[in-house]
């Protein structure tokens, strides 16, 4: 029985390190994903329901955070609202959003079936957004080390200058961008843990 449960135990060990090396391979984590790009349609339609009702958004989870941070109002100074992105999952979005968006809501099932990240499917669940109509669509995560790789399509109206998305991080290196299409852009990025 003992040696059942240690071969069993190799076996999922092994797995975990396959998809962990998989993940971490630098031509994975630091291509492109065409999967996404070919279904660049489909985030523009859920893109038109995030600008549709960006303002229900914001208050909704901006009452969300709120009450998960001991009532602090996004009116604060600091507060998400004025500073960072608004975080929105799956159960959020359904949660919130009318019954009108019932159709969008299936197709963001259909792009990101599941409810933790996996890097086999079109998106990853935790979406987020901005005040001023930018979206952060994630498309891939690998941590490897001390070091997380990320992978963003990003819709931003009038965007700045190359590379000015996530200047003046230092925790950020911009490892490649690609313009997809006027106000569309695919980041990779690395987080290093300093």
């Amino acid at each position: 029985m003992n040696k059942t449960i240690m071969y069993a135990t190799l076996i999922l060990s092994l797995c975990f390190l396959v998809s962990c090396n998989h993940d971490c391979d630098p031509k994975t984590k630091n291509n492109f994903r065409q999967l996404p790009l070919a279904h660049i349609a489909d985030l523009e339609q859920i893109n038109s329901m995030f600008l549709r009702n960006l303002v229900l958004l914001s208050d909704s989870c901006c009452r969300n955070i709120g009450s998960a941070h001991s009532g602090r109002a996004c009116s604060d100074p600091d507060s998400l609202r004025k500073t960072y992105f608004y975080p929105a999952t799956k159960h959020l979005l359904k949660l919130y959003l009318p019954e009108s968006e019932s159709a969008t809501l299936q197709l963001i099932d259909k792009l990101a079936p599941h409810s933790y990240y996996t890097n086999d499917d079109v998106l990853i669940t935790n979406f987020s957004f901005r005040a001023d109509s930018t979206v952060k669509y994630p498309v891939f995560h690998a941590q490897c080390g001390d070091s997380i790789t990320e992978h963003y399509i990003i819709f931003q109206k009038g965007s700045g200058p190359a590379g000015s998305f996530y200047a003046g991080d230092r925790n950020v290196t911009l490892v490649k961008q690609k313009l997809i299409k006027p106000g569309w852009t695919y980041y990779i990025i690395r987080y290093a843990n300093n």
